[in-house]
């Protein structure tokens, strides 16, 4: 090629990058090309270089929405043209698909996990979009993390997650008002991460279904409670062999089986850390009360040496 290269070299030179991985290169070749080719009237079919710009850009921002939604809306001017995606040749309307099952994934992903009601709409989105994964793409692997990222992903795995992601989502909406029923959906969401392969996911739902499904008496007030750290705390005290013996007929148990821990519920145990911090609070103003007092006296005292030793000059 020359120093100066024809839009019809800029377009294989930007195949070319995509092949070597060099997609900065790829996308600077198509841009230039595209330009190039509209200048000089050539019969390359400007949609399809179009579509390599907009497919190159999501790499370059592959967490915004707004970038599948552009190859998107590229791609479907193609039908089911085949275009050259790295060594293989995939139609157009299988990548403008999963360009769209993405964007809606990630608009899902960017609702808030702040209140229950937000949760639960995130869960509904996300089991929508995992329908679609597998349902649409299914056993199929995602082009665009195989060309960017490497990954072999397909439609079923990566809806699998997504379900399991919604059943989290759906247990932490539900845990303030039933964490029988959020130990389930993490129940369900532990499922979901093994038939994904994912272990460490899993063990952290299984861990979660421990907490939310635990249940015990408050050793204060007697209540029955269950869900660990949402409705319970554990509370480091000073059980009595006479205490530990003493028994209560109720099957849940109010203390630890050996460590010096009592279980209280969410109302004592707040009552008592409101009460303490009350306590602490009053402490803290008298000792800087005491503080600010000895300071002054400190200034006076070095005020009268001040003027002591003025009158001596």
């Amino acid at each position: 090629m020359g120093l100066f290269k024809s839009g019809d070299e800029l377009v294989e030179l930007g195949y070319s990058c995509i092949k070597q991985g060099d997609f900065s290169k790829a996308l600077n070749s198509f841009e230039k090309a595209k330009e190039k080719l509209m200048r000089e009237g050539s019969s390359q079919d400007i949609n399809v270089i179009d579509v390599m710009t907009k497919l190159l850009r999501i790499n370059f921002n592959i967490d915004n929405p707004t970038t599948y939604k552009e190859a998107e809306s590229a791609l479907k001017l193609l039908g089911d043209t085949e275009i050259k995606l790295g060594v293989n040749n995939v139609k157009s309307s299988d990548i403008s698909n999963e360009c769209m099952i993405k964007s809606q994934e990630l608009i899902s992903l960017s609702i808030p996990k702040t209140t229950s009601q937000y949760l639960e709409q995130r869960s509904k989105e996300l089991q929508d979009v995992a329908m679609k994964y597998q349902t649409t793409i299914g056993n199929n692997i995602l082009f665009i993390p195989e060309i960017f990222k490497k990954t072999h992903l397909t439609g079923i795995s990566r809806g699998l997650n997504l379900y399991a992601e919604s059943q989290e989502n759906l247990a932490e909406a539900t845990v303030w008002s039933d964490p029988k029923k959020a130990a389930e959906y993490y129940q369900n969401a532990a499922n979901y991460r093994k038939q994904a392969g994912d272990l460490n996911k899993e063990v952290e739902n299984q861990n979660k279904v421990r907490q939310y499904s635990k249940a015990v008496r408050c050793w204060i007030c007697n209540r029955e409670i269950t869900g660990e750290d949402i409705h319970f705390f554990p509370m480091a005290s000073d059980i009595t062999p006479l205490q530990r013996k003493r028994q209560i007929q109720s099957p849940l148990p109010s203390k630890h089986e050996t460590e010096n821990v009592i279980y209280a519920c969410r109302a004592c145990h707040q009552a008592i850390s409101k009460k303490a911090d009350e306590i602490a609070i009053h402490y803290h103003n008298i000792a800087i009360e005491q503080m600010n007092r000895i300071q002054a006296d400190l200034q006076k005292q070095i005020n009268d040496l001040v003027k002591a030793i003025n009158r001596i000059r």
